[in-house]
């Protein structure tokens, strides 16, 4: 499983969210992410599928995405 995360230079620019799944086993990677406010439900990630989501900080700074992996 590889996680990319691109941030821009700015800080409310959109960042960007990778999630690979690279694992040696082969085994669907499940994906769960959600923030306070957004869920982005539940993925099932076949050998060498990737999932991605972009979003914008809000003023505050307290945006944060959580996600949960298993396989």
């Amino acid at each position: 499983m590889i996680l990319f995360a691109s941030a821009g230079w700015l800080p409310f620019s959109a960042k960007h969210v990778i999630i690979f799944n690279k694992l040696v086993t082969r085994a669907t990677l499940i994906v769960h992410c959600m923030n306070k406010g957004e869920d982005k439900g539940v993925i099932s990630l076949g050998p060498g599928d990737s999932f991605d989501f972009r979003f914008r900080v809000n003023l505050r700074k307290t945006t944060v995405y959580t996600c949960s992996f298993a396989w």
